[in-house]
């Protein structure tokens, strides 16, 4: 038992925290990479 928990129990909540931490970085991924770009950074 880890933390009160069973094996499978204490696998299925770190899976759970896994995958909604992977969620997050794809959405902030997204979103920095379909934001405008600053002029000096570009060189237009």
């Amino acid at each position: 038992m880890m933390l009160g928990m069973s094996i499978f129990a204490f696998t299925l909540v770190h899976v759970a925290i896994s995958l909604t931490g992977i969620a997050a970085d794809a959405v902030v991924l997204f979103r920095m990479l379909d934001e405008p770009r600053l002029s000096a950074v570009r060189q237009d």
